[in-house]
């Protein structure tokens, strides 16, 4: 089961940390020292350092009180703003963290923790990026520090990895309500990305359409590199939890928890999921990748110890193509754990990992009944030629 006493003593910490420091306070590496506070606060290049296409700034404390609004603006030169916090105040988002430059990616560096309260929102037209590593490191060698800050080499390079020194990272927490999830969500084809310590994510959706949503979590000292394609780890996997306490707020949306699903309207393919954990709980939550149009979306899980899907969760990249059909084909469904698990169902569903190819002709049911849970692949039918599927890989 997924243990809620852990997360409410998470929750609870960051609440009171919340109200002791409700504020945005630069730390004067990279500019000046100043205290930002009001209900709209802007943030300002020349607050920070620009290099190239790199905006960086540094803060003492960030914090985004509920209804209030913290924004990032500079020019339209800038591709990447990189933020760290420097202090010894976990960060507590309950408001609007809004960037106005034009496309560009917003990282956000906190190794003390980060959590996201039920008022959060992002307003960002490029990627996002929350981490509590120590260091981000960008391509030519240049390292962006916040942990000690005089050690940085600030660059032109884009961002390649997170490196991590503690032995153990800070948690990230995501908590909406059960009956109003919290959504944070970027712009089609742009990437989410919660980076570090354990993992807990409750009543919240995160949502990239036709883009792209890694979660990773570490239990020790180590470093993550992202590329287009892939995560790769050196660390000791740490833990995720992800649950949902009511399912219709979902099936209402049409949406689940982590959802790169494509748009509706047929022109949106379905995105990618990427996860690196040592123990993954899923417990009444929904992973979606499905696509309405040509191939589908990816789901790739290497989590070195444990999946665990209890009460109607679902893993699902399916094609749920209505119209010029012909050639598509479901998402493909990768995971590598020890130990697969599935507990708990009701009348109405089971846990499952699915993905099909659905028209508006009828398709045919292949299960593979793994314990308690199945692992399930749709199809068309006839012909047999268009038959063509992804593919479910378990190892």
């Amino acid at each position: 089961m997924f243990p809620k006493t852990h997360f409410l003593y998470l929750f609870t910490l960051f609440l009171l940390t919340s109200h002791i420091s409700a504020q945005i306070i630069t730390d004067g590496t990279l500019g000046v020292e100043t205290s930002l506070t009001g209900s709209n606060i802007e943030i300002p290049a020349d607050l920070g350092q620009q290099h190239g296409s790199n905006l960086f700034h540094s803060f003492k404390e960030f914090n985004i009180n509920a209804d209030n609004t913290a924004t990032f603006t500079g020019p339209d030169t800038v591709q990447n703003i990189l933020t760290r916090v420097t202090g010894s105040q976990r960060s507590f988002i309950d408001g609007t963290l809004r960037s106005e430059i034009p496309n560009a990616n917003l990282y956000l560096l906190n190794p003390n923790g980060i959590m996201f309260g039920e008022n959060a929102k992002l307003d960002l037209s490029g990627s996002f990026h929350a981490s509590t590593a120590d260091v981000l490191h960008l391509k030519d060698g240049g390292r962006f520090d916040a942990l000690t800050p005089d050690q940085s080499q600030l660059t032109v390079a884009p961002p390649e990895a997170f490196g991590f020194l503690k032995s153990s990272p800070a948690v990230i927490s995501i908590q909406g309500k059960s009956n109003s999830p919290l959504t944070l969500a970027v712009r089609e084809e742009q990437t989410l990305s919660f980076i570090g310590g354990d993992l807990t994510i409750q009543d919240s959706i995160l949502h990239a359409p036709s883009g792209r949503i890694n979660l990773v979590s570490l239990a020790s000292a180590g470093t993550v590199f992202q590329t287009a394609d892939n995560l790769a780890i050196t660390a000791l996997g740490g833990q995720i939890h992800l649950s949902q306490s009511d399912y219709e707020p979902l099936e209402k949306l049409g949406l689940g928890n982590l959802d790169v699903s494509g748009n509706e309207d047929g022109t949106g393919l379905g995105g990618r999921v990427v996860i690196r954990a040592g123990q993954l709980f899923l417990d009444q939550g929904r992973i979606l990748a499905d696509s309405y149009s040509e191939i589908g979306g990816g789901i790739d899980m290497e989590v070195a110890d444990q999946i665990s899907l209890e009460n109607r969760a679902q893993i699902r990249a399916n094609n749920l193509c209505q119209r010029d059909c012909e050639g598509s084909r479901g998402g493909d469904i990768r995971v590598t754990t020890r130990h697969l698990s599935f507990s708990g169902r009701n009348q109405d569903y089971q846990n499952y990992l699915s993905r099909y190819y659905r028209s508006e002709y009828n398709y045919s049911v292949k299960p593979c009944r793994v314990g308690n849970g199945f692992l399930v692949a749709h199809h068309r039918s006839p012909p047999p030629q268009s038959e063509v599927n992804g593919q479910c890989h378990l190892s």
